[in-house]
């Protein structure tokens, strides 16, 4: 029986570390070849269509079924599916520059190229356009200049992202005081959250503000944690509370239960410390508000790839505190980062703050 493959989209310098990752989480799978951006894996035995691929580094994945070029190439490769219904289509390139080096106040480039072959492709029937549901076929194209087409099927489910590639389809506004407005945004969709209104947060590593400008905008209330100065158009000089932000002007370790709103709904991380102690210091202000918190949004740095074996514990620590609902993916907008989202999804996000 012949061998099956499997695709891996992945931030651009990340390509040994998957390797290294699924080496431990899943060795019968083989590394095959790679781009940057896209690596391959071998497996002797068949891979179902709703398979779970065990990596965090994985933003986007799937069975390969082969490589086309043209419009009726692909739609042959479709129909040696066989499916039962057409599938969900997804088209995006793989990564050619990385988050952060590229004017992100622009769309990511490949997107546009790839628009228009989804749209020829939809144009051709047999494809359902639309964000995939639980249970929905999926065929991805795989784009990249000078190269064929790589092609790939899955069925959706909760380890997958809804959108082509794992991207957000989204623009830095040219006034954000920095790039963690993209993260914020991926973040609160890898927790299938959305930014409501009256929403109680407190983010650690606030400063400059590119988050809190995010959550501002949708009318959430922001306390803030950072000795660093906010962004003067969010917080005027010499002022503490403005416009819903509440700006706590101190280290994490300094910040006791009277700092904090009665009810907090989300916490927030974003800090330049290793996972270990940024972790410990966030989890430390959630059990002060373990009751009223539905959701954990925080962004691990992975200076050393071997930070990702403390991942499991987390999780472990997370679910002491009833959070079950645990995602953890490498988003479009991270560099050496992961996200990591935890949430009691049979609470409600949005809730009337309750200040002191």
């Amino acid at each position: 029986m012949a061998p099956d493959f499997l695709y891996a989209v992945v931030q651009l310098g990340a390509e040994r570390a998957i390797k290294d990752e699924l080496a431990r989480r899943a060795p019968a799978l083989r590394p095959a070849f790679q781009r940057p951006g896209f690596v391959t894996f071998k497996s002797e035995r068949p891979l179902a269509p709703d398979f779970v691929l065990p990596s965090v580094l994985a933003r986007a994945y799937a069975r390969s079924v082969g490589r086309g070029t043209s419009l009726a190439e692909l739609c042959a490769l479709r129909d040696g599916l066989a499916l039962a219904r057409p599938p969900r289509l997804h088209v995006f390139p793989r990564d050619t520059v990385v988050p952060g080096e590229y004017d992100e106040t622009q769309r990511a480039p490949g997107l546009d190229a790839a628009d228009a072959l989804r749209d020829a492709l939809l144009a051709q029937g047999g494809f359902e356009a639309g964000p995939p549901a639980l249970g929905d076929d999926v065929f991805s194209v795989v784009l990249a200049e000078g190269e064929p087409r790589y092609v790939g099927h899955h069925v959706h489910h909760a380890g997958h992202s809804v959108h082509p590639g794992g991207r957000l389809d989204q623009r830095l506004p040219p006034d954000a005081p920095s790039r963690a407005w993209l993260k914020a945004a991926d973040l609160f969709d890898l927790g299938g959250l959305t930014m409501e209104p009256g929403t109680g947060v407190c983010e650690i590593g606030c400063a400059p503000g590119g988050a809190v400008a995010a959550m501002l905008a949708a009318g959430m209330e922001v306390y803030g944690v950072d000795p660093g100065a906010m962004d003067p158009r969010l917080l005027p000089e010499g002022a503490r509370d403005h416009g819903g932000l509440h700006h706590l002007a101190m280290p994490v370790g300094a910040v006791t239960d009277r700092h904090l709103p009665k009810a907090l709904h989300v916490l927030m991380l974003d800090v330049n410390l290793a996972p270990q102690v940024a972790f410990r210091s966030a989890l430390r202000l959630a059990a002060m508000r373990r009751d009223s918190l539905r959701a954990l949004l925080f962004t691990l740095k992975m200076n050393e790839w071997s930070y990702l074996e403390n991942l499991p514990a987390f999780e472990a620590r997370a679910a002491e505190l009833g959070f079950t609902d645990i995602r953890i993916r490498q988003l479009a907008s991270h560099r050496r980062e992961v996200g990591f989202a935890a949430r009691k999804p049979a609470l409600p996000l949005a809730a009337p703050v309750d200040r002191r």
